[in-house]
């Protein structure tokens, strides 16, 4: 049996990824029949666990895929992640190094796919902080 800590903390957590899924529809669009790929390496694979719960709170079609971490900016991911990357309706890459150069992105861009490069996120900013401002509320103080 949980005690009542346990479940204020499991309760916390779920509201974060619904905050998060919020943020992910707002900025994607993420609908419920498109097909999501989560991009990470072995570096950011929490990261990529994080937002790939949060992308199935807004779509079914929900795949997570790690791959050996790329050694600068713009270097291609491996082929199979590239073909995966045209057929999605959606792409999260919080890889450490960019991908936004990469032909790969450019080619999938190409296709339709929305693609939303996060390099070098961090667990942190995935939880708390800027990423959940209350953007609306800002835009009438502002």
């Amino acid at each position: 049996m949980k005690s009542d800590k346990g479940r204020e903390k499991n309760s916390k957590s779920r509201k974060k990824l619904t905050r998060l899924a919020k943020v992910l529809e707002a900025c994607l669009g993420i609908k419920s029949n498109e097909e999501v790929a989560i991009l990470c390496d072995e570096k950011s694979f929490e990261q990529g666990i994080i937002l790939e719960r949060a992308a199935k709170e807004l779509s079914s079609e929900v795949i997570l895929v790690k791959f050996k971490a790329r050694r600068m900016h713009g270097e291609e991911p491996p082929i199979s992640v590239k073909e995966l990357m045209k057929k999605s309706s959606v792409v999260i890459a919080c890889t450490s190094f960019s991908l936004t150069h990469a032909k790969a992105t450019r080619e999938a861009s190409e296709k339709g796919t929305r693609i939303a490069s996060m390099p070098g996120i961090s667990v942190e900013m995935l939880r708390k902080g800027a990423l959940f401002a209350d953007y609306e509320k800002i835009a009438k103080l502002a």
